[in-house]
């Protein structure tokens, strides 16, 4: 399966075919498969997602959308430690530290970011 990354920087699993595009309000139409509610975080591209640190934390919502990857850009951010144990056994964290001010440099983070984002993009499309 292909991988969806969450950046709040967030990476995703292949969508089914029976969800919408844009925040996902949609549930699937099996009885079977749990409804996907609203969800703090946008589908920019298909399978990469940017959303906020409470986005990261919900860990129902990440395993709905088939969240696989969650890149943060912050200092001292660990959405895992809000994960549910399936989620932590499925969802892989890779976290860029950078602090919160505005003479941060984050041009120092920024490139080893996007090269993560764009292997596993690679990947997503590959796999």
């Amino acid at each position: 399966t292909t991988a969806n990354i969450h950046c709040f920087f967030c990476l995703q699993a292949q969508r089914s075919r029976n969800t919408c595009p844009g925040s996902y309000m949609a549930a699937s139409r099996k009885k079977s498969a749990p409804a996907v509610v609203a969800y703090d975080a946008d589908e920019v591209v298909p399978g990469l997602w940017v959303g906020g640190l409470a986005a990261a934390e919900d860990s129902e919502n990440l395993l709905a959308r088939r969240i696989v990857k969650v890149l943060s850009v912050g200092t001292r951010l660990n959405p895992q430690l809000a994960w549910s144990m399936k989620a932590s056994d499925t969802i892989e964290f890779k976290g860029f530290e950078i602090e919160d001010h505005p003479c941060a440099d984050i041009l120092g983070v920024i490139p080893e970011a996007l090269k993560h984002i764009d292997r596993v993009m690679k990947a997503r499309k590959s796999g």
